[in-house]
């Protein structure tokens, strides 16, 4: 609340208006004191007024920024529940991620095993490569005679005291047998044309035809054979041995091996590179 002060013009009149006495000038000391008063009270007034409005200015700001402070709030618990499904979620994904790493590090290293499986069989062949002086495939032997002097192309025979020898190799992965007839000894076939590594089963000629041993066949109704010598045994049954088995076997070749191991190595990388991603 603001006061008018008083105006100089009515000071002076009231002045004028004094009786020039003794009372009358202790009156109009008075009179001026109070003027005086009354102006300080009233710049003191205006001072207050001023520093009111800054305050009011100052509230209505801290109003202000205390309402957006509560719609803040308020957004704030509003969104609670949402943060905290998320957090949950964003737990889940990290027990998820973890057990991801740890079933992907069982799958890398199964692999690294595989692939030094891999390696070694790899080395493994070629070594065996390496070593190609003798058949890969094991070969059986059987020895038959028969006493009919009428040969089949599957039979053995004797015909007088002539007796004659076949071969059966057999290719051991497709079960199915070659016959080779040479007129060599058998005894001196199976002790030499042989190593210890193959499996070779000869049955025991019967006493009849044990006598025909070491002798030359001459021919029968199917195959003739020239006469060979029995020192010369060896050379015709390796050439037999090694030239006349089909191998139809079905192991992998190199080609498969050189896939398997290229998939290993690929595997193995994105592996690698996955583990190195995840945090």
């Amino acid at each position: 609340m603001s006061t008018t002060p008083l105006s100089k013009p009515y000071k002076s009149s009231s002045r004028a208006s004094i009786p020039s006495h003794a009372h009358g000038r202790e009156l109009n000391s008075e009179t001026e004191d109070l003027y005086d008063k009354l102006t300080e009270r009233d710049a003191r007034i205006e001072e207050l007024e001023e520093e009111l409005q800054v305050i009011r200015r100052e509230a209505a700001m801290r109003s202000h920024k205390i309402q957006q402070l509560e719609n803040h709030l308020e957004k704030a618990e509003l969104e609670i529940p949402a943060v905290q499904k998320h957090l949950e979620s964003k737990k889940g994904e990290l027990s998820r991620t973890a057990e991801d790493k740890r079933r992907l590090q069982l799958e890398y290293d199964r692999t690294v095993k595989v692939l030094e499986n891999v390696t070694d069989e790899i080395e493994r062949l070629k070594e065996a490569e390496a070593d190609r002086g003798k058949p890969t495939l094991p070969l059986q032997l059987n020895t038959t005679f028969a006493d009919t002097p009428q040969l089949h192309h599957e039979e053995l025979g004797i015909a007088g005291t002539h007796s004659k020898a076949v071969y059966e190799l057999q290719d051991g992965s497709s079960g199915g047998w070659s016959h080779h007839r040479i007129p060599c000894d058998i005894d001196t076939r199976i002790s030499s044309s042989f190593s210890s590594d193959r499996s070779v089963e000869a049955d025991r000629p019967s006493p009849r035809s044990a006598q025909a041993r070491g002798s030359i066949a001459g021919s029968d109704t199917h195959e003739s054979f020239p006469e060979v010598p029995v020192n010369d045994c060896q050379p015709l049954i390796s050439r037999l041995s090694f030239q006349n088995i089909q191998s139809t076997s079905r192991q992998p070749t190199w080609s498969h091996y050189i896939t398997m191991l290229t998939t290993l190595l690929l595997t193995t990388w994105l592996l690698a590179a996955f583990l190195t991603s995840v945090p």
